[in-house]
């Protein structure tokens, strides 16, 4: 299939300019191909192939959503066929095929809104959307009637599909907006010899129908196996909020907490010696969070939010600190040699326990300096590039203790 770069999802979330939407009406997406309506079917690519001029067909302005288009499709008199149909398959033949619109009908007096066709692999079937909210299969003979349920002139959702992997019988299901259970059911014995799917009236009788957009693919899918792109149907956009309502440490919320303040600081107590622990609640539920904990203390807990999109991403800070005599107290007890100390460029960490990570921090709380891996009993770091000053440095052990060191450059 080919790839088109606009779509009636990217109309509605990014506002493309009009020149490309009648550059490029019709776009693949995840399998799809789809027909957005913002060009007649016959000026669309692909094309689909008008089979007369009866009836009438036209292109116009969605009044409920700002820059999407509908396409106005009547045939009135009675004994007018029309037909939207698309170049025969190729091979290797399709097995199955899925179809799926968004439409309402439009004059009311008609006798449906429209009518849907598949030749697949020597089988067929057709769909008849009827305005007495019948759903029927005509080459089966199967129907269903729906009233009290569906009500044809509000927008609805039908997804039909056909499996025809046999050759000598189809299965067919018929979904509405996109529910996982079908409305209708049934097993085709028709046989053809066309190689195509095509939409429009094809009987002695009126059809009249405004259509949002017609996604069709290979393969008979259910919503649950091949969702349409998202944003499609209009409140379907996958949303990007990538926030969080609240962070709690060690069950207790942060004070002054705003979604859209990244970085806190938190000052622990003397008698606080491990990680704290951060729980968080998502501003939107189908965001995904995870967790860094900081490796030991004094450290950084970090909350890395991507939303629904996978795209937006926020990263969430919690500095943990202890005042300074308490720093002053941990290191004291500390084993380890760091040298030398003043240090003007490179620093040497020594210990006689095998060391993890050492991370060195300014007197604000912020990481500086972070060596992982080490795997070692000792390790040089370049502090050359850091400013004049007091800085901690924290050593992480691979059984998981730390300690702290107190060190100033020069």
């Amino acid at each position: 299939m080919k790839n088109f770069y606009t779509s009636k999802e990217l109309l509605r979330c990014l506002g493309l300019l009009i020149l490309f939407v009648l550059q490029f009406p019709s776009f693949s997406q995840e399998g799809w191909t789809v027909y957005s309506s913002d060009a007649l079917p016959e000026d669309s690519d692909p094309v689909w192939i008008k089979t007369s001029d009866a009836g009438s067909v036209t292109v116009i302005d969605d009044v409920d959503v700002n820059g999407n288009k509908l396409l106005e499709f009547n045939t009135m008199t009675g004994s007018e066929q029309l037909w939207y149909k698309t170049d025969n398959f190729a091979e290797p033949l399709p097995l199955g095929y899925t179809m799926v619109f968004r439409i309402k009908q439009n004059n009311l007096e008609a006798d449906r809104l429209i009518e849907v066709d598949m030749h697949i692999n020597g089988i067929r079937e057709q769909l008849l959307i009827g305005a007495d909210s019948i759903l029927k299969l005509q080459r089966s003979g199967e129907e269903v009637d729906l009233s009290g349920v569906w009500i044809p002139n509000e927008w609805n959702v039908f997804r039909i599909s056909l499996d025809a992997t046999s050759g000598e019988s189809g299965e067919v299901n018929l979904y509405m907006n996109e529910e996982t259970t079908p409305v209708l059911t049934a097993t085709t014995t028709k046989t053809t010899g066309s190689k195509f799917i095509r939409f429009g009236d094809g009987n002695p009788t009126t059809c009249s129908s405004l259509i949002d957009f017609i996604a069709y693919d290979s393969g008979a899918y259910s919503p649950e196996a091949s969702p349409l792109p998202a944003g499609l149907i209009p409140g379907t956009e996958l949303s990007s909020v990538a926030t969080l309502s609240n962070i709690s440490v060690n069950g207790e919320e942060i004070a002054g907490f705003s979604s859209e303040t990244f970085d806190y600081q938190i000052v622990l107590g003397a008698d606080i010696e491990t990680v704290p622990a951060v729980t968080y609640t998502a501003t939107d539920v189908n965001a995904s969070v995870v967790v860094n904990d900081a490796a030991s203390l004094p450290g950084s807990t970090t909350l890395d939010v991507t939303a629904q999109d996978g795209e937006t991403k926020n990263t969430y800070t919690i500095t943990f600190t202890y005042e300074a005599d308490v720093l002053s107290n941990r290191i004291a007890k500390s084993n380890l040699i760091v040298y030398p100390n003043p240090v003007w460029s490179d620093v040497v960490v020594n210990s006689t326990k095998n060391i993890l990570n050492v991370e060195v921090y300014n007197v604000e709380g912020q990481r500086v300096l972070l060596t992982q891996d080490i795997h070692s009993t000792s390790v040089k770091m370049d502090m050359s590039g850091l400013s004049s000053g007091l800085y901690l440095v924290n050593v992480s052990y691979s059984l998981g203790e730390a300690e702290i060191l107190r060190i100033v450059k020069k």
